[in-house]
């Protein structure tokens, strides 16, 4: 079998971790004594997974997988296994996992409101649920909702999200509601697997990688 670019992540168990957004703040204090804040650059997923008493098969896995992203060199899609689709349906309630009507405004604080249409009525946002887009060859954006929503009676439903759609991502670009992920890079000083024991991998093997954005 043929590997291929980007990997896409195993599935193994005794895995624990999530997404964090890294962002780079500063703050700007003024002689009034407000103080401001900036941020430099664009916020990145962080990825941080940590693996507990791992089976000999899983580690297998995970070792070989990492072997193929040879350190830095390769790319793989990164999502946040705790949360692969939204919470409320995740014990097989129906909904919409993937639409192309999707418009964005940033209101006058700067939050990004993401509208999203041909929707299942009723369906569910939760804050943390993931809205992922994907064009392209294999390109993928990703935002976290921060508030609830409802879809309505015409399909469509508002939320807040952050970090804001990144510029990359064209208005043609497919919504991607179930597993939503985004390219992502191994950072090697911060991933580490531990030896295998006598029947099992004990606990201390982790994983680190930041996202990669590309148009």
């Amino acid at each position: 079998m043929a590997i291929t670019y980007p990997r896409p992540m195993p599935e193994l168990t005794g895995m624990a971790g999530r997404l964090t957004l890294e962002r780079v703040d500063y703050l700007s204090p003024e002689r009034t004594g407000v103080i401001g804040g900036v941020t430099a650059g664009w916020p990145l997923w962080m990825m941080r997974l940590s693996f507990n008493n791992m089976a000999f098969r899983d580690d297998d896995e995970l070792t070989a997988w990492l072997d193929s992203l040879r350190g830095s060199q390769k790319r793989f899609f990164g999502y946040d296994q705790t949360r692969p689709e939204p919470r409320f349906h995740a014990d097989g309630r129906p909904y919409t996992k993937t639409t192309t009507t999707w418009s964005e405004s940033i209101d006058s604080g700067g939050t990004c409101n993401l509208t999203l249409g041909g929707l299942l009525r009723g369906q569910v946002f939760s804050p943390r649920d993931y809205v992922g887009f994907e064009w392209g060859d294999n390109r993928r954006a990703l935002v976290r909702s921060m508030e609830p929503g409802v879809v309505n009676a015409g399909g469509t439903v508002t939320i807040a999200v952050e970090p804001a759609v990144h510029a990359v991502v064209p208005p043609t670009a497919t919504v991607q509601l179930y597993r939503p992920s985004c390219l992502m890079r191994i950072l090697t000083d911060d991933t580490e697997l531990m030896d295998q024991g006598l029947a099992f991998v004990g606990a201390g093997s982790r994983i680190a990688a930041v996202q990669d954005i590309i148009a």
